[in-house]
């Protein structure tokens, strides 16, 4: 019970960097018993007080923020909302107890306080630097993304495309029944959307979208990519039933235009001068450094 009690402290006390989710204030005052807000900025309204100590919207929102992914998984919607503030609700009522009994000033606990604080501050402080001399001037002109398109041109072609209707269906005596009706001017999309076993396409008549080539399995692929616009294939006997097929449309293989994936190319860039920028400024951060390496160290460590 001891340590299970440590660790659910640790785990709110290590609370780690992730996208941002946020309770805003009209959430708030949905949360039963908690504080009346006070006259305050939005940010600061008070969403419950424990002990005389409150709990403010933006304190919610920093914690929930700096949670991981997965962590953050567990708090979505109203619920989730709910059950997280009740974990900070318990971690108040832990930390005051442990400052009710004098463990602040344990000498055990301040020497880990000072190291996390010593760990917390460098981070921060190298993220600021990092950013202020890295990230915030590296830029992408538009001259360089056209330049890196017109040598990767070969790398943003679009793959031949085909817009097809399809009926699935399990047996072969419906599938002829269907051409049957087709011959006879029935409505593709409609028979579709009344007869056809693939529900993830009948609600739109049998429309799975536009489909590119070498994303099927052989056996389909050579139904979608062999017909004529407007055609309607024979029965085809797969793994999943018998397919009907109509092609609507083909669209030929084709390079993507520079206005199409020029924000896809600064991105990239980007990312990778801020790299190259980062090591080279690193490296000469190192050079000017006087740094001293202790003999026997290198010895000592390299069989770990």
């Amino acid at each position: 019970m001891k340590m299970y009690l440590v660790t659910i402290f640790v785990a709110f006390f290590m609370i780690g960097c992730a996208t941002t989710a946020s309770f805003d204030s009209k959430s708030s005052s949905q949360i039963k018993d908690a504080a009346e807000p006070v006259e305050q900025t939005e940010e600061e309204e008070v969403l419950v007080v424990v002990n005389g100590e409150e709990i403010t919207i933006s304190e919610y929102n920093d914690k929930l923020r700096r949670l991981s992914a997965y962590e953050k998984a567990r708090y979505r919607g109203e619920e989730g909302h709910r059950k997280f503030l009740e974990a900070l609700i318990q971690q108040k009522v832990m930390v005051q107890k442990a400052r009710e009994m004098g463990l602040d000033k344990n000498d055990e606990v301040q020497t880990k306080i000072a190291a996390l604080m010593r760990e917390v501050t460098e981070r921060v402080l190298i993220e600021a630097l990092i950013k202020q001399e890295i990230l915030d001037k590296v830029v992408v002109t538009d001259e360089e993304a056209k330049a890196y398109y017109d040598e990767n041109r070969e790398g943003f072609k679009d793959k031949e495309k085909v817009k097809i209707r399809q009926i699935i269906v399990p047996t072969e005596e419906e599938a002829q029944a269907i051409l049957q009706e087709l011959e006879n001017g029935a409505d593709f999309a409609e028979l579709a959307s009344r007869k056809s076993n693939d529900q993830s396409t009948a609600k739109s008549g049998g429309d799975p979208g536009y489909i590119e080539r070498g994303k099927m399995p052989a056996v389909l692929e050579k139904i979608y990519f062999s017909l004529e616009v407007g055609e309607i294939s024979d029965a085809v006997k797969t793994n999943h039933g018998y397919y009907i097929v109509k092609l609507e449309d083909k669209k030929e293989a084709s390079i993507k235009e520079f206005y199409e994936v020029s924000d896809e190319i600064k991105s990239k860039l980007v990312v990778d001068k801020q790299r190259e920028e980062h090591q080279k400024w690193l490296r000469q951060l190192e050079e000017k450094a006087e740094i001293e390496v202790k003999s026997g160290f290198g010895e000592s460590q390299k069989d770990l």
